[in-house]
C-alpha cells in the first residue's frame, strides 16, 4: 500500500482539507499492489485511528455519509459548505476508488444526521465527536475521517 500521488487525486484531497475547514480532517488514498489484501483496522491504524469502521455501507450510503461529513459539523451539525458541493466533492473521492469498493463506517451517526436524526457511533480518537468512511477497492483503499469537538 503506498500513497496515490496522481494529479487527481492530490487535488481532490487538497479541496477536501481545503473546504472542511473545521475540525480535524483525516484523509488519504492509497494505490495497491496487485493482489495486495487490506482491511478498514490497517487503513484506520495507519492513519493514526482506532479500528472502529464495523459497520459496512452500501454505496448510495456511502455517499451520503461521504456527502454529510463534509457538509456539516458533527457536533452542531452547522453548515461548513452547500450540500451541493458537498455531493460533489464526495463523488470526486468516492471515483478515487475504481471497481467494486467496500464502504465501512463506525456506526449510524453520518447516515442517521442526512435524515435528521441522530445515530449512535464508536469513537476511533478522544475528540468529542468523530466519524467518516473507509474504502477499500481491488486498486486503491483509503479514508475520509474526520474529528469534531463542541
Amino acid at each position: 500500500m503506498r500513497p496515490d500521488t496522481t494529479r487527481e487525486t492530490a487535488r481532490i484531497t487538497r479541496s477536501i482539507r481545503e473546504r472542511r475547514d473545521v475540525g480535524r480532517v483525516h484523509v488519504a488514498v492509497y494505490a495497491l499492489d496487485a493482489g495486495e489484501a487490506v482491511d478498514a483496522d490497517a487503513i484506520m491504524e495507519g492513519a493514526g485511528l482506532d479500528p472502529v469502521a464495523e459497520i459496512e455501507l452500501t454505496p448510495d450510503d456511502a455517499l451520503v455519509a461521504t456527502t454529510e461529513v463534509l457538509a456539516r459539523d458533527l457536533a452542531y451539525r452547522a453548515t461548513i459548505m452547500p450540500h451541493e458541493d458537498a455531493e460533489a466533492l464526495a463523488s470526486a473521492f468516492l471515483r478515487c476508488f475504481p471497481g467494486p469498493a467496500r464502504f465501512w463506517t463506525n456506526g449510524e451517526l453520518l447516515v442517521a444526521h442526512a435524515h435528521g436524526t441522530s445515530g449512535a457511533w464508536t469513537s476511533a480518537t478522544k475528540a468529542t465527536f468523530d466519524s467518516g468512511i473507509v474504502i477499500i477497492g481491488p486498486t486503491h483503499a483509503g479514508l475520509l475521517w474526520v474529528e469534531d469537538e463542541d
